[in-house]
């Protein structure tokens, strides 16, 4: 099993996806007014939490941002819900923007090659 834990790089690629977040967020609430906020250990939120400066946990976030697919809310009070942060990227996008495939495997794909 792959650990989240903050490492420095993971903290530099934390610092740069919750920028641009933060810059999706005003478009993205222009689309959705009600979209709740960031959760206070958004993997998309700057901050020292884990979430944000661990890089599975962020290369998984960033993977589902690219492909299109769920990410969900890591607080325990929104389990199985999507990430706010995530829907954020999503709702920002214009009808042109294409999804990617991301070229790496998801943090549990790794483990299962293991």
């Amino acid at each position: 099993m792959i650990r989240n834990h903050r490492t420095p790089e993971g903290e530099a690629l934390g610092e740069q996806i919750a920028r641009l977040c933060d810059g999706a967020e005003p478009k993205a609430r222009l689309r959705m007014p009600e979209l709740q906020p960031r959760c206070a250990s958004c993997a998309f939120r700057r901050g020292p939490h884990v979430a944000n400066g661990s890089p599975a946990t962020l290369m998984d976030a960033l993977k589902c941002v690219m492909e299109g697919h769920e990410f969900q809310c890591h607080q325990p009070d929104r389990k199985g819900e999507p990430c706010s942060g995530w829907a954020m990227f999503l709702l920002a996008r214009d009808e042109s923007d294409a999804s990617v495939v991301a070229p790496w495997p998801f943090s549990d794909e790794v483990e299962k090659e293991a």
